[in-house]
């Protein structure tokens, strides 16, 4: 049985940018090929959770030979991109600056394919902050007629 959305669906703008690509890499030294959010839709310190769009262009790296015939966004991209939100989440909200490492995932589920073309969003829920680490609760969903779970998982970062 999936998990309840970190946030409500219906309570978000999913066509709002807060933060656009140059000002998200002002902030995360990811470039290029690994940069995986497109922009921010919220940020909400009260509450404590981001939001970041990811859209599957077709002319990706890993689509001619993740699943050749049939690509599929692969699932370490999937945790790498939900990492780079806390880690933005964390210097934005906080006010710190300086580079922050993965420092585990756990709790992981994959609950649905993604495919080249396919747009969803990242979600991350702050979980506890600590001078020099932090733990966020993760998903990405598609938002369609009714919002589908795609991921879930737990976020461990450090700062390095």
């Amino acid at each position: 049985m999936p998990s309840s959305f970190l946030v409500d669906p219906g309570g978000i703008d999913w066509s709002r940018t807060e933060m656009d690509s140059a000002e998200i890499q002002k902030i995360n030294p990811h470039r290029g090929t690994f940069l995986q959010i497109d922009s921010v839709v919220a940020f909400d310190r009260e509450k404590k959770f981001s939001i970041a769009r990811r859209k599957i262009r077709d002319d990706e790296f890993w689509i001619q030979d993740h699943v050749p015939g049939r690509p599929i966004f692969p699932g370490v991209l999937l945790i790498e991109g939900a990492a780079q939100l806390c880690s933005l989440h964390y210097l934005v909200t906080h006010g710190l600056g300086g580079f922050l490492g993965l420092g585990g995932v756990s709790d992981v589920k994959f609950r649905s394919l993604i495919q080249p073309g396919e747009e969803f969003f990242y979600v991350a829920l702050e979980k506890n902050l600590r001078s020099r680490s932090f733990t966020f609760s993760v998903q990405a969903i598609k938002i369609e007629e009714t919002p589908k779970l795609l991921f879930e998982g737990t976020i461990t970062g450090l700062r390095v």
